[in-house]
């Protein structure tokens, strides 16, 4: 029998649709990123819903939003999973007035300097960034999280030769979601709309990529039916039970306009 998996990221507008009638089972997708899990419990729709689905299309507003909340999911995992305690962030600004085109060369360079350090220190140059421009499109800045133990701040500092840099420690022992909170400052401009705006994710190529396994029976079609319920009853307990050595961060329930099912996500932390 063909069926649709609907866009867990799209369809998840405003809670009307609470019917289970078209609903073949309910999936769940697992992401672990080092210490650090996300879950997404999602429904498989008979193939009819697809009709339906097609007809009400997606507005360019709500592709853009499901398109940002994936990425900054992944952007986060990946970070999860490859950096913490020990190593750096940094934020390095151009002068004012440079040009995009002329950032991109600075920030080559800076990357090239970096590399031959990190080289010689024979440590892996590992890194997560996001460049971009501000609102007004005049300066330029990279928010980077870099591998520790190769430079110290000051030197790291010193290699960027225009404008202004400043670093820190990366500090997540105490953080819920790890290095979520730094990657939300990195992506906080998500919402600027102006023509000048420009924005690009990189990585290096050595980082280990989070792998999604996928459960059809770690919810059945009627304990789907209650989720929402047993969330609000005892969230903590019902996500531990189905994960054991985690910890339940966060999680959320939704429905669509008018597909049925429910759409969860828990956030959760790993226990030691």
């Amino acid at each position: 029998m063909k069926h649709f998996i609907p866009d867990a990221e799209y369809y998840l507008d405003q809670p009307k649709h609470r019917g289970t009638k078209g609903v073949l089972l309910q999936r769940t997708k697992t992401v672990i990123a080092g210490d650090h899990l996300d879950a997404d419990i999602y429904p498989v729709l008979d193939w009819q819903y697809r009709r339906e689905a097609g007809k009400r299309g997606k507005t360019p507003e709500q592709m853009r939003k499901a398109n940002f909340n994936r990425a900054f999911r992944y952007f986060t995992q990946l970070g999860n999973l490859n950096f913490g305690e020990g190593d750096i962030f940094g934020t390095f600004t151009s002068a004012e007035g440079c040009g995009w085109e002329e950032f991109e060369r600075i920030k080559r360079r800076f990357m090239d300097r970096m590399r031959t350090r990190y080289k010689r220190a024979e440590v892996p140059f590992d890194y997560l960034g996001i460049a971009e421009s501000t609102k007004q499109g005049t300066q330029h800045h990279i928010h980077l999280i870099l591998r520790g133990g190769a430079l110290t701040r000051d030197e790291i500092e010193t290699l960027w030769k225009t404008g202004i840099a400043n670093t820190r420690n990366v500090q997540v022992k105490f953080e819920d979601k790890g290095v979520e909170g730094l990657c939300r400052y990195m992506t906080q401009h998500k919402d600027a709309q102006e023509k000048l705006m420009r924005r690009k994710w990189f990585s290096s190529k050595g980082l280990k990529k989070p792998r999604a396994t996928y459960n059809d029976r770690k919810f059945s079609r009627r304990a789907a039916a209650n989720l929402e319920k047993a969330c609000q009853e005892d969230a903590r307990k019902l996500f531990e039970k189905k994960y054991p050595g985690w910890q339940l961060v966060e999680y959320s329930v939704h429905y669509s306009d008018f597909l049925p099912g429910v759409y969860i996500h828990a956030h959760m932390r790993k226990i030691k």
